[in-house]
């Protein structure tokens, strides 16, 4: 949080400053800028300028293979293995890059190149990790964000102050609050590893067999009446346990504090930079999607 907040901030910030007059699309623009920021700056991919789309897109593709609904039959090897070479490439040139003239920098890669016995294929498969679980997530959770503020104008008028108060655990909070009502899935898919019954001794029982896919649905747990106070209303002051954006327990999310600071200071930004944050009119108003992603949003 140290590093990725002030990266995050300055980073929106300095790129908002830089918008012409008129509608901008705050997807590519912003919301999936700064995380491709963020892997270039912090994480040290060599990454150009004419690549960031086509790098952006091929992490999307990996984290709907490995993240998304498992397919209803076996499908052949695609997009995505075209999108893993594409990362590879990019990633293994930075590596190579660092190895051959250590930069004594405090990026990522330049840390780990430092580090005794890890070798290139190690720093690669951390690398590619923490990309693919970045990007994406980060580009999706924003996206759904910023569309949840434009729809309900007391989201957003909270959000607002919270920026404009320098509240940056306020902020925060509004944010994720927001997210709850649209998250970035529907929950986790799993196959149960023994014959198993849900909810036993109780009229919803059910009995599941042993590999039954299932899938735990987290969205419809943040809207538990029986667990969650008043779960329709907006409340940024709930408590963390109402909200399951990142797992819990042995699942929670090992880049949580990268993601909540980058979201966090990227919002702050624009709140902050901007007197006034609206839907563009028209099409270009509305949420469009790359598969399950945001791909653009134009904001006046």
């Amino acid at each position: 949080g140290e590093i990725v907040a002030p990266r995050s901030y300055t980073t929106a910030y300095t790129r908002l400053e830089k918008v012409q007059p008129g509608p901008f699309d705050a997807i590519p623009g912003l919301i999936t800028a700064v995380p491709l920021d963020i892997c270039r700056d912090y994480y040290g991919v060599a990454l150009d300028e004419d690549e960031r789309q086509t790098f952006a897109y091929a992490a999307i593709e990996l984290s709907g293979h490995l993240f998304g609904a498992p397919p209803i039959e076996p499908t052949p090897a695609g997009r995505e293995d075209d999108a893993g070479a594409y990362l590879r490439a990019i990633v293994d040139r930075s590596i190579d890059r660092e190895l051959a003239a250590p930069s004594g920098s405090g990026t990522i890669i330049a840390r780990l190149a430092r580090r005794p016995g890890c070798d290139k294929p190690t720093i690669r498969s951390i690398l590619i990790g923490m990309i693919v679980g970045f990007v994406p997530t980060n580009t999706m959770a924003g996206g759904h964000i910023l569309e949840m503020l434009l729809r309900k104008r007391p989201m957003l008028n909270a959000a607002r102050f919270a920026a404009e108060s320098g509240d940056d655990d306020r902020l925060r909070h509004c944010l994720f609050e927001a997210l709850r009502y649209m998250p970035i899935n529907l929950g986790p898919f799993r196959i149960c590893s023994r014959d198993y019954t849900v909810a036993p001794e109780t009229p919803r029982a059910a009995k599941l067999r042993k590999d039954t896919k299932v899938l735990a649905m987290t969205s419809s747990a943040m809207f538990d009446s029986r667990h969650v106070l008043q779960p329709f209303r907006f409340d940024p002051a709930r408590p963390a346990s109402n909200h399951m954006h990142f797992g819990f327990g042995m699942h929670w999310c090992a880049g949580v504090m990268v993601a909540r600071a980058q979201i966090t200071q990227t919002f702050k930004a624009l709140l902050v930079a901007r007197d006034k944050v609206e839907r563009a009119p028209g099409r270009r108003g509305k949420l469009a999607l790359w598969g399950l992603f945001p791909d653009h949003l134009h904001i006046a």
